[in-house]
């Protein structure tokens, strides 16, 4: 398994953990609806690089739902590895574009639904998004 892989691996589990116990209210949650609508902004302007950054930024904010310090610093390494990852990515609107929407479904049912209902269609999200990262980077020949 490369590390891209296992990074994909712990992020699904944390992410999904975290959201399903996270409170409904938690004042963390603007930061994922922030980073939603900075990447719809950023693809408005096809600036796919800062549609990335956002994107990031929405599961950080997810994980941020934790309060753990030391979760969030994990995860923020594992964020970073992808990231360089990503860049060897030549057509990074197919990697990032579906997502934004994806987000947007999270950030509403988390809302609506509660958390519990949020984090079960984040992992169906995070099933599909592994494969498309792990494919997007073999396709670049870094498998």
């Amino acid at each position: 398994m490369s590390s891209t892989s296992t990074g994909c691996v712990i992020m699904w589990s944390a992410r999904c953990s975290v959201l399903e116990y996270a409170p409904r209210n938690h004042p963390n949650a603007v930061r994922m609806e922030a980073a939603v609508e900075a990447a719809e902004k950023f693809a408005g302007e096809e600036n796919w690089l800062e549609v990335g950054t956002a994107n990031m930024g929405f599961h950080n904010a997810v994980v941020s739902l934790s309060d753990s310090r030391r979760l969030m610093r994990s995860f923020a390494n594992v964020l970073a590895e992808l990231r360089l990852a990503f860049l060897k990515v030549e057509v990074l609107d197919f990697l990032h574009a579906p997502f934004i929407e994806r987000n947007r479904e999270v950030v509403e049912i988390y809302r609506s639904d509660g958390p519990g209902a949020a984090a079960a269609r984040l992992a169906v999200y995070l099933g599909d998004s592994e494969r498309q990262v792990l494919g997007a980077y073999a396709r670049a020949g870094q498998d």
